[in-house]
């Protein structure tokens, strides 16, 4: 029996193609560590002054927005409002000449 040095993988085992006699190249490692997550949270949650304006500038227009829709959404009321007082009053005139 030949004495071997002990086989320890380095890398995973990496699978041969059934259809081809090439090798496919082992997957990237996607393990990170704990501490590596929360220092790339914490470096991504900074926010900048230029941010900040933007932020506020964009929560203005969302509102300035919103009470635009309200008041379109009113207005349309109002407008259906009358329109179906304008549609009775006709209904009843028709109503009227059909009778006499």
């Amino acid at each position: 029996m030949v004495n071997s040095p002990p086989v320890t993988p380095t890398t995973p085992l990496t699978p041969v193609s059934p259809y081809s006699s090439d090798v496919v190249s082992p997957a990237p490692s996607l393990c990170y560590s704990i501490d590596e997550i929360n220092v790339e949270s914490s470096v991504l949650n900074v926010k900048t002054p230029e941010q900040l304006a933007r932020r506020k500038k964009n929560n203005l227009a969302s509102q300035k927005s919103r009470l635009k829709k309200k008041m379109k959404f009113h207005e349309m009321q109002q407008q259906i409002a009358q329109l179906e007082k304008e549609n009775q009053l006709l209904m009843r005139m028709i109503e009227s000449l059909r009778v006499s």
